[in-house]
């Protein structure tokens, strides 16, 4: 077995053992009314992004480490189980023979490596038995079928089990009720003998509260259950006897239509596979969100380090806007380069997703990254030899534009080229920078900043055995960024500039991680901070700023938004003290790090180009004329 085969393995190995014993670490505050969860919305997983459509129900398999749904997609045929694991890479589907059933009754029983869903008359549980890896067949069939006759489960709202007992939950939302059945020795569900043995009985859930329930997860860890409250939205955590534990407000969090629920290893793959997030589909926006606890972040009451607003531009009013202005960084001559990753998901898209402008906001030009990337979700500019870097997180590649002779970006002469960030650890680039010889990536989910360097060719290519790349790597968590989105070099300072889009601060740090400044940005009232970029200043051009791209609303909570804006803040004489260290110290990785699987899904949606430009494996050279447009 190869050496990257046999670590993906381990990897989900241990997911099997630890799920057992894991726990969904939700921090409780106390106060008058009781205790509340604090949840915040750690990701969204964006269907759309890998040509899925349509999802129903949620479950997990630990061993395959892979989320199970109906969902239709390229290929598949009707009444089909997606299985998409937590790098949001799609593993395969699998057909189901039988015309239909209940898509909010879907679950997986680790003790039975199976899983399970009712008919849609509410009178049979199905069993469809998994592969000893945990995954299904691409033509599965129905293995087992339990007889529920007689007890009204037509209006179950979600379905779970114990994975220690195989205790299975049913929710009535209706009755306002849960159904709990122990299986006999053979593991079998049927309610009529489990009547008979006494292994069948109802729990009152009227004490959680007057609105409709829907969805059921259960935590092993500590026995308890979780399921949506709909009127006001909110997560419900509650014992197995029905005793409210705790709440979490979550009417905040983008959910439109929230359907099915389970609990799952986080998305961050550096985390230990103990640590549990809630998943919850929302299937009016096509999205599956990614509920984490509410870590403690930095109190912005106790920032102190001063800034000021120069200006703030309204990317939302160029022609051809940019509805979601995520990249930015700043040419040699103080212009402004910004990418948007969202726009061409919108009825207002131009054939433009980067766009240039003068540092005061007046557009310039614009032009395409689709022949290669629908996701530039940042952009960095090598001024030495003018080399445009464009991160792209659905396909875990960082692309290099060479503007060839002319030395201008998007005219015939332009060349791409990639390079596999898994190859560094990073399967959620999201910000990129360029300074010091270095080339810095923000991983989102891993919540890390990657510093890299090329090896003896001096050419970024990734790290062994794609290349030659070395790199470091210092987390941002303890740092109060929760979710790095934006990253930008700072060339007097020699010092990075982060932000987060959860969190209402800028960060500015050494290229080994040590905390020099900390920035309350919440008078800016940022929605979403995005992209990092450092240059000229549009009032005082020997100053050198901060400009900061703020997405605002995203589109799939609107999809008719259009409100990017970019701000531009100077720090003054803000003195470099001596730094801080991190929580967590930086940490060389050799090129042999083990890292996760690579597969890159296709991007939706997209105009489609030539298999050969889609996109160029690392290191291989593509040409193409580039679409570019003038600002009127």
């Amino acid at each position: 077995m190869k050496g990257r085969e046999f670590l993906l393995v381990l990897f989900r190995l241990l997911a099997v053992f630890s799920i057992g014993f894991s726990n969904l670490i939700l921090r409780k505050e106390t106060s008058a009314q009781g205790t509340s969860l604090a949840l915040y919305v750690e990701r969204e997983i964006e269907l759309d992004e890998v040509d899925l459509r349509g999802v129903g129900g949620l479950a997990y398999s630990p061993a395959a480490d892979v989320f199970l749904f109906m969902a239709e997609g390229p290929g598949f045929a009707g009444n089909s189980i997606a299985m998409l694991d937590r790098l949001e890479h799609v593993t395969g589907s699998a057909r189901l023979p039988i015309d239909q059933l209940n898509p909010m009754t879907l679950a997986f029983n680790p003790l039975t490596n199976s899983l399970y869903a009712l008919d849609p008359t509410g009178q049979m549980l199905l069993q469809i038995q998994a592969n000893t890896q945990g995954t299904l067949a691409s033509n599965q069939s129905v293995t087992g079928h339990h007889n529920l006759t007689g007890i009204g489960m037509d209006q179950i709202a979600g379905i779970a089990f114990d994975p220690a007992s195989g205790r299975w939950f049913a929710l009535d939302p209706a009755g306002k009720r849960l159904l709990v059945l122990t299986p006999d020795g053979q593991g079998h569900y049927d309610a009529d003998t489990a009547l008979r043995d006494n292994r069948l009985g109802w729990v009152d859930l009227t004490g959680l509260g007057a609105g409709e329930l829907r969805g059921l997860a259960y935590n092993s860890a500590t026995q308890h259950l979780y399921s949506l409250s709909l009127a006001p939205l909110a997560v419900l955590e509650f014992t197995e006897t029905g005793g409210l534990v705790a709440s979490a407000d979550v009417s905040t969090s983008g959910l439109v239509d929230p359907q099915a629920m389970v609990i799952a290893p986080s998305g961050d793959h550096t985390d230990d596979p103990a640590n549990q997030s809630l998943y919850v589909t929302d299937p009016a926006r096509n999205v599956i969100v990614e509920l984490a606890n509410d870590q403690p972040v930095t109190n912005l009451a106790e920032l102190s380090t001063a800034f000021s607003l120069v200006s703030t531009i309204l990317s939302s009013s160029w022609v051809p806007p940019s509805p979601d202005p995520v990249g930015l960084d700043v040419f040699p001559n103080g212009d402004l380069l910004i990418s948007d990753s969202e726009v061409d998901e919108l009825p207002i898209y131009d054939r433009a997703n980067t766009f240039r402008t003068r540092s005061n906001g007046s557009l310039q030009s614009t032009c395409t990254t689709l022949k290669f990337s629908k996701e530039p979700t940042g952009v960095a500019i090598d001024p030495a030899n003018g080399i445009i870097f464009f991160s792209d997180d659905v396909q875990d590649r960082v692309f290099k534009v060479d503007v060839g002779r002319d030395g201008v970006y998007c005219t015939n002469d332009d060349s791409v080229s990639s390079i596999n960030t898994a190859t560094y650890g990073v399967t959620d680039p999201e910000g990129v920078a360029f300074g010091a010889n270095r080339l810095i990536v923000t991983e989102g989910l891993g919540k890390q900043i990657i510093v890299v360097q090329p090896g003896n060719n001096g050419v970024f290519d990734g790290a062994r055995p794609a290349g030659d790349d070395t790199f470091t790597q210092f987390d941002t968590l303890g740092m109060g960024l929760r979710d790095p989105e934006g990253v930008g070099y700072h060339p007097g300072r020699n010092s990075l500039f982060i932000v987060s889009r959860n969190d209402s601060i800028l960060v500015e740090t050494t290229l080994d991680g040590n905390v020099l400044n900390k920035f309350n940005l919440r008078s800016l009232r940022p929605v979403s901070p995005g992209g990092v970029g450092i240059g000229p200043g549009s009032q005082n051009p020997g100053e050198t700023v901060v400009y900061i791209a703020d997405r605002g609303v995203d589109n799939n909570s609107n999809p008719n938004e259009n409100d990017g804006k970019i701000f531009e803040v100077s720090i003054g004489d803000v003195p470099v003290p001596a730094p801080t260290s991190t929580s967590v110290p930086p940490t060389p990785t050799p090129t042999s790090t083990p890292v996760p699987p690579t597969s890159i899904p296709t991007a939706t949606n997209t105009p489609r180009a030539s298999p050969t430009e889609a996109v160029p494996p690392a290191g291989q050279l593509i040409f193409f004329p580039l679409l570019q447009s003038s600002a009127p």
